[in-house]
């Protein structure tokens, strides 16, 4: 039972013509009860059994100072991000005793940051440097039971700088028929000397694009771009109270695009482009022999485990868009992306990603009529994503299932299978009336109008008696008798409503 909040806001005030400062904050408050009188089927015992309690919220504020010069002008920012989230899971969900405690789950990322930078324009060239620097602070606490390993508990605080640099510049050339663009970013912080020096950590990008006629051009960039594995696992202690992961090193990921664009000179254009992403120094989970990408797609704490900086993955594809702006009172806009996601494995093999969709298909059409009449359709249609079958035999030991509530994977069968198509088609109807001094619009919308249903991975049951006890396999006193579920959702929503604009 999810509850969210959120708000935001922002404010700008002109100190003078040539200097401006705005402020913008954003921040949500989140929690997610259990609803314990939710218990009839199988498939809500499971979420009850294996789902956490939790609470999270988060606020970024920043400011922004700007000062104009003549031909330049340059930038002052000053942020701060807190997330804060909480987590605890007793066994049964009864919390009378602390011996039922599973999982609990206590953290805090704190990042303090400031951004310099300077934009100038000499002799058509625009030129952009600056530099940044950031005060991360991290908190966590966990304590977690697990099938086979047993209990495990971690408290960490950390604290570190971040720092970077960075300059590019852009100018058009052969009459404006070629935009070339080059830079160079620097990061570096001080978690570890691996990472303090910047130069380690170069990242040369360039872009450019080439008119080749009123109707015809080409664009191809190519770059390198660090990230910083999350703090999760950069905190991870030892009993010692050791950095587990202090060997850790920025991600690597090289971007490599070719597109060409054909102007149809009706309101209408095609592109299509060809890209190849590789990445490396990926973090892999030592403990559950997983590499770092393929995980955070369910509920639970992610890279709290020791991590080698040594996986591998590539993802690579073509993306087709057709748009057409409004043209005889129709327009469209059809996008069709062939993308493989790989990453390797234990045995350093490619396999598929969590994230491998494979086929991705989003079509947005609409029609406006007489007296202010438009309607409006949006399909979506993707192939299944892969996902990892259960451990069945591991699963139903009573010693596991008795702490986890759902179902152990079979790491040797790493997403070796892919869930059914999925697509939505969702319609919309708007009449709006026009006044002197304001507008009515009443729309009818509604999602999913086929009803169509989403297949997720499916879940693991046991079998009970008619009193609801679970029930022990003939073969082996020690495990349950198993019972595979689908796993489905997916509703029509109708909906009705009003705007008012003055």
């Amino acid at each position: 039972m999810p509850k969210y909040d959120d708000f935001q806001f922002k404010a700008e005030a002109r100190l003078s013509s040539k200097d401006i400062i705005d402020v913008i904050g954003i921040g949500a408050y989140d929690i997610v009860s259990l609803n314990l009188e939710a218990n009839e089927t199988d498939a809500q015992k499971i979420i009850l059994k294996s789902i956490p309690r939790s609470t999270q919220w988060n606020y970024t504020i920043g400011a922004r100072y700007r000062h104009f010069r003549e031909n330049s002008y340059y930038t002052v920012v000053v942020s701060r991000s807190h997330l804060n989230n909480t987590a605890i899971k007793y066994l049964n969900n009864d919390e009378s005793s602390q011996s039922n405690l599973t999982f609990k789950y206590d953290s805090y990322e704190i990042e303090n940051k400031v951004r310099v930078e300077n934009t100038t324009r000499v002799k058509g060239f625009k030129i952009n440097t600056g530099f940044g620097f950031e005060d991360a602070r991290y908190y966590n606490f966990i304590k977690q039971k697990f099938p086979f390993i047993g209990e495990f508990s971690n408290q960490s605080e950390l604290q570190f700088y971040k720092y970077s640099g960075f300059a590019q510049a852009s100018k058009n050339f052969l009459e404006n028929k070629l935009i070339l663009s080059a830079g160079l970013r620097a990061d570096g912080s001080t978690f570890n000397s691996k990472m303090n020096n910047p130069l380690k950590q170069l990242s040369p990008r360039i872009s450019l694009a080439y008119s080749l006629n009123e109707r015809w051009s080409i664009n191809a960039n190519s770059g390198v771009y660090n990230q910083l594995p999350p703090y999760t696992s950069l905190g991870v202690r030892n009993e010692k109270g050791e950095l587990v992961n202090i060997d850790l090193e920025y991600i690597t990921c090289i971007h490599q695009v070719l597109g060409l664009e054909y102007n149809t000179m009706r309101d209408a254009k095609i592109t299509i482009e060809g890209f190849y992403k590789s990445y490396n120094n990926y973090p892999f989970n030592l403990r559950d022999s997983i590499s770092l990408a393929n995980q955070g797609s369910d509920f639970g704490v992610v890279g709290d485990a020791p991590m080698a900086s040594n996986n591998q993955g590539r993802s690579y594809g073509v993306e087709f868009l057709y748009q057409q702006k409004l043209r005889n009172n129709f327009y469209c806009l059809l996008a069709y992306t062939l993308v493989r996601s790989e990453f390797q494995n234990l045995s350093n093999v490619f396999v598929p990603s969590s994230w491998d969709a494979v086929h991705l298909v989003s079509a947005t059409a609409g029609k406006i009529f007489k007296r202010n009449i438009q309607f409006g359709a949006k399909l979506r249609l993707n192939s299944g994503l892969p996902y990892t079958p259960f451990d069945v035999n591991a699963t139903v030991l009573k010693a596991n299932y008795d702490i986890s509530g759902n179902g152990i994977l079979d790491k040797s069968r790493y997403n070796a299978n892919r869930l059914p198509l999925f697509y939505q088609l969702d319609v919309r109807l708007d009449k709006k009336y026009n006044f002197s001094k304001w507008l009515l619009n009443v729309f009818i919308d509604i999602q999913n109008v086929t009803n169509a249903q989403t297949f997720q991975p499916p879940l693991i049951a046991i079998e009970r008696d008619v009193n609801d006890n679970p029930l022990t396999s003939a073969n082996n006193p020690d495990s349950y008798i198993p019972r595979l579920l689908d796993n489905t959702s997916g509703t029509l929503i109708p909906s009705i409503g009003v705007v008012v604009e003055f």
